[in-house]
C-alpha cells in the first residue's frame, strides 16, 4: 500500500508504506537557526574553510533530520522515542538548495513486548532523485508508554570505563592507531537549547507536565542532539570527507535529562588505506554512557 503522507506515520503504521512530499529549502537563516539550536559554535569556521578550499557553501548536514526526519516519522510524542538510527552521508548539503525526503516503512516488528517500526529514507536535492545525499534508517518504539520509559530508566547504567574496556581502548597510543581514543568538547544542553531544537510544539522534551505524563521525571534532551556531538567530532577528525563517505549507527540506551553535560568519544577499531572504522559513545559528566554506536569514513559498516 502506497500513500503520500505529509505528517508522518503515527496514524498508519503499515509495512512497505511510502512517505513522500517533505521538502526543505536551506538558507543562511535556516542553517544559522539550526547551529544555534545545538550550540555548534565551530560550524562557521568549518563552513568558511570548505568555501575557501572547495568552493561550496555547505549547510550543517544534520539539519535535514530536525527539519525533515521528524515529520517523516511523525511529530507526536507517541513516536518520539528513538531506539536506533543510522546515517549514510554521500554528498554534503548546500545552502541555496532545496531538498526532498522520501521514506518507506521497511519493517514493523515486536521485541521484548515493545513494538518497533523501521523506516528507510533518502534525502536528495529536488530534481536529482537518482543521487541521494543522505540515507537514514530510523528505528523507533511505537507508542511512548510508561512501560517503555520505565524499561529505559531501570536499565543499569554503563560507565565510560566499562565501555572503554569493551571496545579495546588504548589510552597510551595516538590517533589513528587501533585503540586510540579521541573526544570532543563538553556541551551542556539546557532547556533553552532543547526548546530551540524542538520547536514550538509541546512535548516531553519541552514541557515538564508532558514529561511526567509519559512516566519521566523531567524533560529529556532529544537523542539527535547527542548524535550531533558525534558528527561534530567526526567533522573535526575527517573534515568534509566524512559527509561524502561517512556512516553512523547509533543506539540510544538511556534517558538524557535536560541540562546534562555531554561529550562524544570514539575509539579506533580499524584503520587502513580504505579508511577508518570507529566505536562511538556519548557520555554524561558523571561518566554514564547514553548512546553507543559505530562510525566509519571510507569503510562501510
Amino acid at each position: 500500500m502506497a500513500n503520500d503522507i505529509e505528517q508522518g506515520v503515527e496514524d498508519a503504521v503499515i509495512a512497505d508504506q511510502l512517505i513522500t512530499g517533505l521538502e526543505l529549502e536551506i538558507t543562511d537563516d535556516t542553517a544559522r537557526s539550526y547551529t544555534n539550536s545545538v550550540g555548534d559554535e565551530r560550524f562557521d569556521a568549518f563552513q568558511a574553510q570548505v568555501l575557501l578550499t572547495n568552493g561550496m557553501r555547505i549547510a550543517p548536514n544534520m539539519i535535514f533530520d530536525r527539519e525533515l526526519g521528524t515529520r517523516l516519522v511523525g511529530p507526536t510524542q507517541a513516536f518520539a522515542l528513538h531506539a536506533k538510527q543510522e546515517f549514510r552521508f554521500r554528498k554534503p548539503l548546500e545552502i541555496g538548495s532545496t531538498y526532498q525526503m522520501r521514506g518507506r516503512m521497511s519493517e514493523v516488528y515486536s521485541k521484548r513486548d515493545v513494538d518497533y517500526v523501521e523506516l528507510v529514507s533518502h534525502c536528495h536535492e529536488i530534481g536529482n532523485s537518482s543521487e541521494w545525499n543522505i540515507e537514514s534508517v530510523y528505528t523507533r518504539a511505537v507508542g511512548f508508554s510508561k512501560q517503555v520509559s520505565d524499561r529505559r530508566s531501570n536499565r543499569p547504567s554503563l560507565p565510560l570505563s566499562s565501555w572503554f574496556e569493551t571496545v579495546g581502548a588504548e589510552h597510551g597510543v595516538g590517533f589513528p592507531a587501533v585503540g586510540s581514543v579521541v573526544h570532543g568538547p563538553v556541551r551542556v544542553f539546557d532547556q533553552t537549547l532543547v526548546n530551540l531544537y524542538s520547536g514550538p510544539r509541546s512535548s516531553f522534551h519541552t514541557d515538564a507536565n508532558e514529561a511526567r505524563k509519559s512516566g519521566l521525571s523531567g524533560t529529556e534532551i532529544q537523542g539527535l542532539m547527542a548524535t550531533q556531538l558525534e558528527t561534530e567530532l567526526y567533522r573535526d577528525i575527517f573534515g568534509l570527507r566524512f559527509f561524502e563517505i561517512g556512516d553512523i549507527s547509533v543506539s540510544y540506551i538511556a534517558p538524557i535529562p535536560v541540562a546534562s553535560a555531554l561529550q562524544a568519544y570514539c575509539v579506533v577499531e580499524e584503520h587502513g588505506i580504505a579508511g577508518t572504522r570507529l566505536r562511538s559513545a556519548v557520555v554524561t559528566s558523571s561518566g554514564d554512557v547514553v548512546t553507543v554506536g559505530r562510525a566509519s569514513c571510507g569503510i562501510v559498516n
